[in-house]
C-alpha cells in the first residue's frame, strides 16, 4: 500500500470514529432534570375582624326628672330626666350616649336613710306597679366632674372615681338603686334578642335620693344586667 492511500485511509478511520463517538455520546448523555413544580402561592388571608374602638361605643346616661315636684333637697334622677337623650331617653340596652362625650358620674352613698314623707309616684304605663319605677335608694347622690366613658374601663374604677371625689362609702349608682324600699317581684322579661327569662327585681328606671345632682347634663349610671356600660 503506498504511503499516499495509507494517509487516506487513516484519515477516513478518524472521522468515522468521530461521527460513532458523537452519536454514542448523544444517546447517553444525562436528560435534563425536570424542572420542579412551583407550588402557587396561598391567597391571603381575610383580614381578622377588628374591634370597634372604645369611642364608638355607648353608655347608659340619665338626668334629673325636673317635672316631678320633690321635698327639699329630695331629686329624683332616672331614664327620662333631663336633658334628654338624641332618642328622647336612655337606652338601657345598649346605651345611649358615645363612650367619648364627657359627663359626670352620678355617685351615690347608702346609708339607710328612711324614706322621706311626700314623695309622689310618677304614672307610668309599665307592667309593674308605678312605684317600681321610682323608689327610693336609701341615701345621696352627687356628681362628679365629667370624663369620658372611655376612661371608665370597669365598674371598679368608676366606684373608685366616686370615692376619690366624696369619700370611701361612695360609689358609681346603678340603674336598680330603687328597689331598696320594695319587696321584690318576680317578672318576665324579654331581651333585645327576643329571649325570655324570669328575674325577681326590685326596681328601676328610676329613683329617689337626698342630694343635689348637676341638671345641667346628663350623667353616666351603671346596670348591672345589660351591657350599656362603656366597659362593656
Amino acid at each position: 500500500m503506498s504511503k499516499n492511500s495509507a494517509l487516506i485511509l487513516t484519515i477516513v478511520l478518524i472521522v468515522v470514529f468521530s461521527y460513532w463517538l458523537g452519536g454514542y455520546s448523544a444517546r447517553h448523555t444525562t436528560p435534563p432534570a425536570a424542572p420542579v413544580p412551583v407550588a402557587p402561592a396561598k391567597p391571603p388571608a381575610a383580614p381578622a375582624p377588628v374591634a370597634p374602638p372604645p369611642a364608638a361605643r355607648k353608655g347608659m346616661t340619665w338626668g334629673v326628672n325636673a317635672e316631678i315636684e320633690t321635698p327639699d333637697g329630695i331629686v329624683l334622677v332616672g331614664c327620662h330626666g333631663e336633658p334628654a337623650t338624641d332618642d328622647g331617653s336612655c337606652n338601657a340596652y345598649r346605651g345611649d350616649t358615645s363612650c367619648a362625650t364627657p359627663l359626670p358620674l352620678l355617685c351615690l352613698k347608702v346609708d339607710d336613710t328612711p324614706t322621706p314623707a311626700g314623695l309622689r309616684t310618677p304614672a307610668v304605663d309599665g307592667a309593674l306597679p308605678d312605684d317600681f319605677y321610682a323608689g327610693w335608694a336609701g341615701g345621696s347622690v352627687a356628681t362628679t366632674a365629667p370624663m369620658p366613658g372611655t376612661e371608665l374601663k370597669s365598674r371598679d374604677i368608676a366606684n373608685r372615681v366616686c370615692a376619690a371625689a366624696f369619700g370611701d362609702a361612695w360609689r358609681l349608682a346603678e340603674f336598680h338603686d330603687g328597689g331598696r324600699d320594695k319587696e321584690a317581684l318576680r317578672m318576665t322579661v324579654t331581651d333585645p334578642g327576643g329571649a325570655q327569662r324570669s328575674v325577681e327585681a326590685t326596681g328601676g328606671w328610676a329613683f329617689y335620693a337626698a342630694g343635689d345632682p348637676i341638671r345641667t347634663s346628663r350623667f353616666w349610671v351603671a346596670i348591672d344586667d345589660q351591657a350599656a356600660n362603656c366597659w362593656d
